[in-house]
Protein backbone atom coordinates (compact mmCIF):
# COMPACT_ATOMS: atom_id res chain seq x y z
CA UNK A 1 0.00 0.00 0.00
CA UNK A 2 1.55 3.39 -1.46
CA UNK A 3 1.39 6.42 0.56
CA UNK A 4 -0.98 7.80 -2.18
CA UNK A 5 -3.50 5.97 -1.48
CA UNK A 6 -6.32 7.10 1.18
CA UNK A 7 -5.41 4.94 4.49
CA UNK A 8 -1.93 4.34 5.90
CA UNK A 9 -1.65 1.01 7.80
CA UNK A 10 0.14 0.26 10.64
CA UNK A 11 0.49 -3.17 12.67
CA UNK A 12 1.63 -2.61 16.34
CA UNK A 13 3.99 -5.29 18.32
CA UNK A 14 -3.51 9.27 24.76
CA UNK A 15 1.08 35.89 18.98
CA UNK A 16 3.38 38.69 18.66
CA UNK A 17 6.12 37.75 16.21
CA UNK A 18 8.92 37.93 18.60
CA UNK A 19 7.31 34.92 20.94
CA UNK A 20 6.77 33.10 18.35
CA UNK A 21 10.25 33.04 16.80
CA UNK A 22 11.40 32.48 20.34
CA UNK A 23 8.70 29.07 20.80
CA UNK A 24 10.35 27.93 17.74
CA UNK A 25 13.74 28.53 18.90
CA UNK A 26 12.33 26.73 22.10
CA UNK A 27 11.48 23.86 20.21
CA UNK A 28 14.29 23.20 17.85
CA UNK A 29 16.39 22.94 21.10
CA UNK A 30 14.06 20.16 22.93
CA UNK A 31 14.61 18.27 19.15
CA UNK A 32 17.74 17.26 19.93
CA UNK A 33 16.87 16.25 23.46
CA UNK A 34 17.82 13.04 24.45
CA UNK A 35 14.66 10.83 25.55
CA UNK A 36 14.96 7.30 27.57
CA UNK A 37 13.00 5.14 26.16
CA UNK A 38 9.54 3.31 27.65
CA UNK A 39 9.93 0.94 30.84
CA UNK A 40 8.12 -1.61 28.96
CA UNK A 41 6.94 -2.62 25.28
CA UNK A 42 3.59 -2.67 25.70
CA UNK A 43 0.52 -1.38 23.78
CA UNK A 44 -0.84 1.61 24.13
CA UNK A 45 -3.95 -0.19 24.28
CA UNK A 46 -5.00 -3.93 24.89
CA UNK A 47 -5.49 -5.67 21.69
CA UNK A 48 -9.01 -7.46 20.54
CA UNK A 49 -9.73 -10.42 22.77
CA UNK A 50 -7.14 -9.90 25.74
CA UNK A 51 -9.95 -8.68 28.05
CA UNK A 52 -12.74 -11.17 28.44
CA UNK A 53 -16.39 -10.08 28.40
CA UNK A 54 -15.95 -6.40 28.18
CA UNK A 55 -17.17 -4.14 25.86
CA UNK A 56 -15.39 -2.40 23.54
CA UNK A 57 -16.19 0.93 25.69
CA UNK A 58 -14.53 -0.92 29.26
CA UNK A 59 -11.89 -1.98 27.68
CA UNK A 60 -11.01 1.40 26.73
CA UNK A 61 -11.90 2.32 30.09
CA UNK A 62 -9.69 0.23 31.55
CA UNK A 63 -6.55 1.79 29.41
CA UNK A 64 -7.28 5.09 30.53
CA UNK A 65 -7.96 3.81 34.52
CA UNK A 66 -4.34 2.59 33.90
CA UNK A 67 -2.84 5.98 33.48
CA UNK A 68 -5.70 7.22 36.01
CA UNK A 69 -4.06 4.99 39.01
CA UNK A 70 -0.46 6.35 38.02
CA UNK A 71 -1.88 9.91 38.69
CA UNK A 72 -3.64 9.21 41.80
CA UNK A 73 -0.97 7.29 43.50
CA UNK A 74 1.73 9.99 42.82
CA UNK A 75 3.63 8.00 40.16
CA UNK A 76 2.39 10.56 36.82
CA UNK A 77 0.27 13.46 36.32
CA UNK A 78 1.38 17.21 37.46
CA UNK A 79 4.35 17.37 39.96
CA UNK A 80 3.54 19.11 42.56
CA UNK A 81 0.32 16.97 43.58
CA UNK A 82 2.26 13.85 43.31
CA UNK A 83 3.13 14.20 46.83
CA UNK A 84 -0.06 14.14 48.15
CA UNK A 85 -1.55 11.68 46.26
CA UNK A 86 1.12 9.21 47.45
CA UNK A 87 0.94 10.28 50.97
CA UNK A 88 -3.60 10.78 51.16
CA UNK A 89 -5.86 8.14 52.39
CA UNK A 90 -2.99 6.11 54.48
CA UNK A 91 -4.86 6.54 57.73
CA UNK A 92 -8.25 5.24 56.75
CA UNK A 93 -8.87 1.91 57.04
CA UNK A 94 -9.47 -0.66 54.82
CA UNK A 95 -12.71 -1.18 55.36
CA UNK A 96 -15.67 -1.07 52.31
CA UNK A 97 -18.56 0.23 54.55
CA UNK A 98 -16.63 2.73 56.33
CA UNK A 99 -14.88 4.10 52.69
CA UNK A 100 -18.91 3.85 51.82
CA UNK A 101 -19.89 5.90 54.33
CA UNK A 102 -17.63 8.34 53.98
CA UNK A 103 -18.19 9.61 50.55
CA UNK A 104 -21.60 9.22 50.57
CA UNK A 105 -22.74 10.70 53.69
CA UNK A 106 -23.25 14.68 53.50
CA UNK A 107 -20.87 15.33 56.25
CA UNK A 108 -18.26 12.72 55.08
CA UNK A 109 -14.91 14.04 55.15
CA UNK A 110 -13.79 13.22 51.78
CA UNK A 111 -9.95 14.73 51.98
CA UNK A 112 -9.39 11.61 53.84
CA UNK A 113 -9.89 9.26 50.83
CA UNK A 114 -8.20 11.52 48.07
CA UNK A 115 -6.59 14.49 47.13
CA UNK A 116 -10.09 17.10 45.78
CA UNK A 117 -7.76 17.58 42.53
CA UNK A 118 -9.38 19.88 39.79
CA UNK A 119 -6.64 18.60 37.67
CA UNK A 120 -8.18 15.36 37.15
CA UNK A 121 -11.73 16.42 36.31
CA UNK A 122 -11.18 16.22 32.63
CA UNK A 123 -9.58 12.77 33.29
CA UNK A 124 -12.36 11.92 35.19
CA UNK A 125 -14.91 12.66 32.75
CA UNK A 126 -13.23 10.93 30.27
CA UNK A 127 -13.33 7.39 32.37
CA UNK A 128 -17.11 8.10 33.39
CA UNK A 129 -18.09 8.45 29.76
CA UNK A 130 -16.73 4.92 29.00
CA UNK A 131 -18.01 3.04 32.23
CA UNK A 132 -20.01 5.13 34.24
CA UNK A 133 -20.55 2.61 36.77
CA UNK A 134 -16.58 3.71 38.19
CA UNK A 135 -18.61 6.92 39.27
CA UNK A 136 -20.38 7.52 42.67
CA UNK A 137 -24.05 7.80 40.69
CA UNK A 138 -22.68 4.43 39.00
CA UNK A 139 -24.93 5.68 36.01
CA UNK A 140 -28.01 6.07 37.90
CA UNK A 141 -28.53 9.89 36.65
CA UNK A 142 -28.03 11.95 33.78
CA UNK A 143 -25.18 13.66 35.38
CA UNK A 144 -22.12 12.51 36.90
CA UNK A 145 -20.76 12.94 40.30
CA UNK A 146 -17.59 14.82 40.57
CA UNK A 147 -16.57 11.74 42.76
CA UNK A 148 -15.57 8.18 41.95
CA UNK A 149 -17.37 5.03 42.80
CA UNK A 150 -16.36 3.96 46.41
CA UNK A 151 -15.21 0.45 44.61
CA UNK A 152 -12.27 2.72 43.03
CA UNK A 153 -11.81 4.37 45.91
CA UNK A 154 -11.21 1.41 48.06
CA UNK A 155 -8.62 -0.18 45.20
CA UNK A 156 -7.18 3.41 45.90
CA UNK A 157 -6.59 3.24 49.19
CA UNK A 158 -5.41 -0.33 49.09
CA UNK A 159 -2.55 0.37 46.35
CA UNK A 160 -1.46 3.18 48.43
CA UNK A 161 -0.88 1.20 51.47
CA UNK A 162 0.94 -1.18 49.36
CA UNK A 163 2.86 1.45 48.06
CA UNK A 164 3.90 2.50 51.21
CA UNK A 165 4.99 -0.47 52.86
CA UNK A 166 6.76 -1.81 49.96
CA UNK A 167 4.14 -5.03 49.12
CA UNK A 168 3.90 -6.46 46.19
CA UNK A 169 0.28 -8.14 45.77
CA UNK A 170 1.06 -11.84 44.45
CA UNK A 171 -1.93 -10.96 41.38
CA UNK A 172 -1.34 -13.97 39.24
CA UNK A 173 -2.17 -16.22 42.26
CA UNK A 174 -5.31 -13.86 42.85
CA UNK A 175 -6.10 -14.91 39.05
CA UNK A 176 -5.92 -18.46 40.22
CA UNK A 177 -8.67 -18.26 42.97
CA UNK A 178 -11.39 -15.90 41.27
CA UNK A 179 -13.65 -18.00 43.50
CA UNK A 180 -12.09 -16.90 46.62
CA UNK A 181 -12.40 -13.48 45.14
CA UNK A 182 -16.02 -14.04 44.44
CA UNK A 183 -17.66 -14.55 47.65
CA UNK A 184 -17.65 -12.61 50.43
CA UNK A 185 -18.46 -15.44 53.13
CA UNK A 186 -15.09 -17.41 52.56
CA UNK A 187 -11.85 -16.72 54.03
CA UNK A 188 -8.72 -17.60 53.20
CA UNK A 189 -5.94 -19.73 54.94
CA UNK A 190 -2.65 -18.27 56.06
CA UNK A 191 -1.00 -19.76 53.30
CA UNK A 192 -3.34 -18.48 50.92
CA UNK A 193 -3.25 -15.06 51.88
CA UNK A 194 1.06 -15.84 51.73
CA UNK A 195 0.72 -16.06 47.80
CA UNK A 196 -1.61 -13.17 47.52
CA UNK A 197 0.98 -11.07 49.77
CA UNK A 198 -2.37 -9.79 51.31
CA UNK A 199 -3.59 -9.08 55.32
CA UNK A 200 -6.78 -10.81 55.90
CA UNK A 201 -7.88 -6.83 55.81
CA UNK A 202 -6.79 -6.37 52.64
CA UNK A 203 -8.43 -9.73 51.21
CA UNK A 204 -12.04 -8.94 52.37
CA UNK A 205 -11.64 -5.33 51.15
CA UNK A 206 -11.20 -7.14 47.98
CA UNK A 207 -13.92 -9.41 48.39
CA UNK A 208 -16.42 -6.48 48.98
CA UNK A 209 -15.30 -4.89 45.81
CA UNK A 210 -15.63 -7.40 43.87
CA UNK A 211 -19.11 -8.50 45.19
CA UNK A 212 -20.24 -5.17 44.71
CA UNK A 213 -19.20 -4.39 41.20
CA UNK A 214 -17.66 -8.23 39.71
CA UNK A 215 -16.48 -6.45 36.57
CA UNK A 216 -14.13 -4.91 38.57
CA UNK A 217 -12.27 -8.52 38.15
CA UNK A 218 -12.02 -8.59 34.55
CA UNK A 219 -10.33 -4.75 35.54
CA UNK A 220 -7.82 -6.56 37.50
CA UNK A 221 -7.15 -9.11 34.37
CA UNK A 222 -6.36 -5.92 32.13
CA UNK A 223 -3.17 -5.92 30.27
CA UNK A 224 -2.68 -1.78 30.85
CA UNK A 225 -3.61 -1.68 34.69
CA UNK A 226 -1.30 -5.01 35.01
CA UNK A 227 1.35 -3.49 33.27
CA UNK A 228 0.83 0.04 35.33
CA UNK A 229 0.80 -2.20 38.32
CA UNK A 230 3.91 -3.79 37.52
CA UNK A 231 5.95 -0.62 36.61
CA UNK A 232 4.92 0.63 39.90
CA UNK A 233 6.06 -2.50 41.50
CA UNK A 234 2.86 -2.97 43.38
CA UNK A 235 2.27 -6.50 42.03
CA UNK A 236 5.14 -9.53 41.76
CA UNK A 237 5.84 -10.25 38.27
CA UNK A 238 5.70 -13.35 37.15
CA UNK A 239 5.55 -15.85 33.92
CA UNK A 240 1.82 -15.11 34.10
CA UNK A 241 1.83 -11.53 34.32
CA UNK A 242 4.54 -11.32 31.78
CA UNK A 243 2.43 -13.52 29.44
CA UNK A 244 -0.87 -11.11 30.05
CA UNK A 245 1.11 -8.78 28.13
CA UNK A 246 1.24 -9.84 25.23
CA UNK A 247 -2.33 -11.57 24.93
CA UNK A 248 -3.65 -11.66 21.66
CA UNK A 249 -1.25 -10.55 18.68
CA UNK A 250 -1.04 -7.23 17.06
CA UNK A 251 -3.92 -4.92 15.87
CA UNK A 252 -3.63 -2.84 12.91
CA UNK A 253 -4.85 0.74 12.79
CA UNK A 254 -5.76 2.41 10.04
CA UNK A 255 -5.00 6.71 9.46
CA UNK A 256 -7.34 8.31 7.30
CA UNK A 257 -6.21 10.88 4.42
CA UNK A 258 -7.40 14.36 5.51
CA UNK A 259 -5.69 16.83 3.42
CA UNK A 260 -3.04 17.21 0.88
CA UNK A 261 -1.91 15.64 -2.93
CA UNK A 262 -1.22 12.34 -1.41
CA UNK A 263 2.22 12.37 -2.69
CA UNK A 264 4.81 10.22 -1.62
CA UNK A 265 7.08 12.98 -1.88
CA UNK A 266 4.95 14.74 0.83
CA UNK A 267 5.86 15.89 4.55
CA UNK A 268 3.25 13.60 6.60
CA UNK A 269 1.45 14.58 9.80
CA UNK A 270 -0.48 12.54 12.20
CA UNK A 271 -3.28 13.12 14.63
CA UNK A 272 -3.59 11.04 16.92
CA UNK A 273 -7.12 10.80 19.55
CA UNK A 274 -5.57 10.74 23.74
CA UNK A 275 -8.12 10.33 26.49
CA UNK A 276 -10.74 12.08 24.94
CA UNK A 277 -14.65 11.49 25.21
CA UNK A 278 -15.39 12.41 21.62
CA UNK A 279 -16.15 8.53 20.38
CA UNK A 280 -19.34 7.41 20.77
CA UNK A 281 -20.19 3.25 21.07
CA UNK A 282 -22.67 1.10 21.66
CA UNK A 283 -25.89 0.05 19.67
CA UNK A 284 -26.88 3.74 19.62
CA UNK A 285 -24.08 5.10 17.94
CA UNK A 286 -24.90 3.95 15.07
CA UNK A 287 -22.22 2.17 12.28
CA UNK A 288 -19.07 1.73 14.08
CA UNK A 289 -15.24 0.85 13.36
CA UNK A 290 -13.99 -2.39 13.26
CA UNK A 291 -12.39 -1.32 17.09
CA UNK A 292 -16.39 -0.73 18.19
CA UNK A 293 -16.14 3.55 18.29
CA UNK A 294 -17.52 6.22 16.00
CA UNK A 295 -15.78 9.44 15.96
CA UNK A 296 -18.23 11.99 16.97
CA UNK A 297 -19.29 14.96 14.98
CA UNK A 298 -16.62 16.99 17.60
CA UNK A 299 -13.91 15.52 16.60
CA UNK A 300 -13.99 15.34 13.39
CA UNK A 301 -14.57 18.69 13.44
CA UNK A 302 -11.55 19.13 15.38
CA UNK A 303 -9.33 17.04 12.98
CA UNK A 304 -10.73 18.99 9.90
CA UNK A 305 -9.81 22.21 11.55
CA UNK A 306 -6.42 21.40 12.55
CA UNK A 307 -5.56 20.20 9.47
CA UNK A 308 -6.73 23.35 7.53
CA UNK A 309 -4.85 25.50 9.37
CA UNK A 310 -1.81 23.61 9.32
CA UNK A 311 -1.83 23.62 5.97
CA UNK A 312 -2.44 27.43 5.68
CA UNK A 313 0.20 28.07 7.94
CA UNK A 314 2.77 25.79 6.32
CA UNK A 315 1.65 27.40 2.92
CA UNK A 316 1.76 30.57 3.84
CA UNK A 317 5.92 31.17 3.18
CA UNK A 318 5.83 28.34 0.29
CA UNK A 319 8.25 27.93 -2.11
CA UNK A 320 7.96 26.20 -5.59
CA UNK A 321 10.27 23.30 -4.41
CA UNK A 322 9.18 22.61 -0.93
CA UNK A 323 7.15 19.33 -0.25
CA UNK A 324 3.64 19.41 0.05
CA UNK A 325 2.02 18.62 3.12
CA UNK A 326 0.04 15.50 3.62
CA UNK A 327 -2.13 14.91 6.94
CA UNK A 328 -3.56 11.76 8.44
CA UNK A 329 -5.52 11.02 11.20
CA UNK A 330 -6.82 8.18 13.84
CA UNK A 331 -10.26 7.95 14.00
CA UNK A 332 -11.16 4.12 14.25
CA UNK A 333 -10.70 4.44 18.36
CA UNK A 334 -9.07 6.56 20.95
CA UNK A 335 -6.32 5.75 22.64
CA UNK A 336 -4.04 6.52 25.86
CA UNK A 337 -1.09 8.88 24.95
CA UNK A 338 0.80 10.57 27.39
CA UNK A 339 4.68 12.23 28.37
CA UNK A 340 5.34 8.97 29.60
CA UNK A 341 4.71 6.76 26.50
CA UNK A 342 4.37 9.41 23.83
CA UNK A 343 7.84 8.53 21.77
CA UNK A 344 6.98 4.99 21.85
CA UNK A 345 3.75 4.84 20.62
CA UNK A 346 4.82 6.92 18.20
CA UNK A 347 7.55 4.97 17.14
CA UNK A 348 5.26 1.73 16.93
CA UNK A 349 1.74 3.31 15.20
CA UNK A 350 3.35 6.53 13.13
CA UNK A 351 7.13 6.47 12.34
CA UNK A 352 7.05 8.34 9.05
CA UNK A 353 5.37 11.49 10.94
CA UNK A 354 7.36 14.41 10.87
CA UNK A 355 4.99 16.14 13.38
CA UNK A 356 2.34 14.74 15.65
CA UNK A 357 -0.57 16.58 17.01
CA UNK A 358 -2.13 14.57 20.17
CA UNK A 359 -5.88 15.86 20.47
CA UNK A 360 -7.29 15.24 24.33
CA UNK A 361 -10.03 15.74 26.08
CA UNK A 362 -11.33 18.97 27.63
CA UNK A 363 -8.97 20.00 30.33
CA UNK A 364 -7.11 16.74 30.38
CA UNK A 365 -3.98 18.32 29.74
CA UNK A 366 -4.18 19.67 33.09
CA UNK A 367 -3.29 16.02 34.38
CA UNK A 368 -0.73 15.61 32.48
CA UNK A 369 2.98 15.08 33.69
CA UNK A 370 5.81 17.04 32.29
CA UNK A 371 5.93 17.13 28.28
CA UNK A 372 8.94 15.04 26.54
CA UNK A 373 10.84 16.03 23.47
CA UNK A 374 12.83 14.77 21.04
CA UNK A 375 12.04 14.11 17.13
CA UNK A 376 9.11 13.96 16.46
CA UNK A 377 7.62 16.85 17.58
CA UNK A 378 4.73 15.70 19.63
CA UNK A 379 2.20 18.70 20.48
CA UNK A 380 -0.56 18.45 22.70
CA UNK A 381 -4.11 19.98 21.78
CA UNK A 382 -7.16 20.48 24.14
CA UNK A 383 -9.95 19.96 21.73
CA UNK A 384 -12.11 22.93 23.02
CA UNK A 385 -9.49 24.90 22.55
CA UNK A 386 -8.95 24.15 18.87
CA UNK A 387 -12.93 24.45 18.50
CA UNK A 388 -12.39 27.90 20.07
CA UNK A 389 -9.17 28.61 18.06
CA UNK A 390 -7.00 29.08 20.71
CA UNK A 391 -4.16 27.01 19.00
CA UNK A 392 -2.97 29.30 16.97
CA UNK A 393 0.79 29.44 18.37
CA UNK A 394 0.98 26.00 18.39
CA UNK A 395 0.17 25.56 14.64
CA UNK A 396 2.54 28.05 13.31
CA UNK A 397 4.79 26.64 15.39
CA UNK A 398 4.46 23.46 13.54
CA UNK A 399 5.07 24.57 10.58
CA UNK A 400 7.72 26.65 11.24
CA UNK A 401 9.46 23.43 12.06
CA UNK A 402 8.40 21.40 8.86
CA UNK A 403 9.53 24.61 6.56
CA UNK A 404 12.93 24.37 8.50
CA UNK A 405 13.29 20.73 8.21
CA UNK A 406 12.36 20.88 4.00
Amino acid sequence: MTMSQVRLRTTLPTPATGALLAGIALLSALLGACQPKASRPTAPWPVSGAVDHTTPAQAYAGEVLSYMIQVVLGAAGPVDNRERWQRRGLEVPLDYSEIYAILNSPGGDKTSLMVLDPHIRGLSSVLYHYDRRLNQFKGRTVFNSVYPSTELLALRLLLARKQKTGGKIGLSALWRHQDLLRSTDRSADPAHLQKFNLSAEELTLLQAVIEAEPHFLEYLHHPNIVGALTDMQLVQEDTAIQRSQHLGGKPELAFEHISGPRDNRAVRVAILPSLTAAFSFGPQAGELSRHGFRATKRYVEAVNRVAAELSAAYAAEGTPTRPAVDIFALMERPLVITPENDRAVVERICPWAKVVFILLGKDVYLSLGPKSAGRPPRIYLDIDAVRYGMVADKIEMAAAFLRLSN
